[in-house]
């Protein structure tokens, strides 16, 4: 803590006018000489209203060093795509949380698109590829609060997740949220090279019920997993507690068409796939007129996927191995990218 202004000494008595006796002179007179510059009440004075300067900036300094020493949270844009990259990632990692985007930014580019749809005459869509049961940015307070996006745009929601589990809890948070049927569809479904069935591994109850985990524990659990391989058992599930559940498999675009959507009519897209954001993303990016106004994926469970399978390289070479061919081709396509929190945003300029 900073340290506050040292007390003032008590100020010496100045002789008496006229020559007066002292009070601690006892009938004395005062032989002192009057100090050069009038006395030193003025040092004094001085003395204190620095030592009160310095109290403040060494206060300030404490509490805004942290966020001057945050990482920045902009990373690139059109024009800059060499250089998108997550400079110390270790560091953007550990203090996620405390980094946030330009949030009025991604909020602009969201309603201006929202705005044009309507003046084009169709309904502003917005598509969520893994909510898993939270979507917290569409939750009332949220980035895209999806709540006050329906009093004014009346946006058609697409929300997609692999997990059967989460799709009950989807729909009763829709319905908490004002969303009916008739503005959000959920499906139970997931992104892959071509149409076909696949597993998802899940835990069993009895992995549950053995560990005593409550309701809560187990969905931050699940929470963590998705279709990428070994993702159970890397969430801390042993093999024999796994149980496999078919998922129907879509290509991008024989999702967008099962949910009636067109490249061109994709205005947000949101993907949280626990580590397969970057393989979900680059075949939604192949898509013909794909050019949403905003774009939302997560990067640390891609970091996290990186920590397990290369704990003997150094971990931000090659996490940017990863995410600097797709963050190079979105800058590429005329969008800024924000790190904000778990999150990366690419807002289209121009949108």
């Amino acid at each position: 803590a900073a340290s506050g202004p040292a007390p003032a000494e008590a100020p010496t008595p100045a002789p008496a006018a006229g020559g007066g006796e002292s009070p601690e002179g006892h009938g004395k007179r005062s032989r002192e000489r009057p100090r050069a510059g009038g006395g030193g009440g003025a040092g004094r004075i001085v003395a204190v209203f620095l030592a009160i300067v310095v109290g403040l900036v060494a206060c300030a300094v404490q509490l805004l060093l942290p966020g001057l020493l945050l990482p920045r949270s902009r990373l690139c844009g059109p024009g800059q795509p060499a250089e998108c990259k997550l400079d110390g990632v270790q560091d953007r990692f550990s203090k996620a949380a405390q980094i946030t985007g330009d949030v009025r930014a991604l909020q602009k580019a969201t309603s201006d698109r929202f705005e044009k749809a309507k003046l084009d005459g169709r309904s502003p869509t917005l598509l969520y590829l893994g909510p898993y049961d939270a979507a917290p940015e569409l939750a009332p307070g949220g980035i895209l609060d999806f709540s006050a996006h329906m009093a004014k745009w009346s946006p058609r929601l697409v929300l997609v997740d692999a997990n059967p589990r989460v799709i009950p809890r989807l729909r009763q948070r829709l319905v908490g949220w004002g969303a009916g049927e008739d503005v959000a569809t959920v499906m139970q479904a997931a992104i892959c090279a071509s149409d076909s069935q696949q597993d998802f591994g899940l835990p069993e109850e009895r992995f549950y019920e053995r560990n005593g985990l409550n309701e809560s524990a187990r969905r931050e659990l699940e929470g963590k997993m998705s279709m990428v391989h070994r993702s159970a058992e890397d969430a801390g599930v042993p093999s024999e507690y796994i149980e496999k559940v078919p998922v129907q498999c879509y290509s991008a675009a024989s999702l967008l068409e099962r949910a009636n959507i067109t490249g061109a009519e994709l205005d947000v897209l949101l993907v949280d796939i626990a580590g397969d954001e970057l393989t979900v993303l680059h075949r939604m990016m192949m898509l013909l007129d794909f050019r949403p106004a905003l774009i939302s994926f997560g990067w640390t469970g891609i970091y996290n996927m990186v920590i397990l399978e290369q704990l003997q390289w150094g971990t931000d070479e090659t996490f940017n191995g990863f995410m600097k061919p797709t963050l190079s081709q979105l800058a590429g396509r005329g969008y800024t990218l924000y790190q904000s929190g778990a999150n990366i945003w690419a807002v289209l300029q121009g949108s």
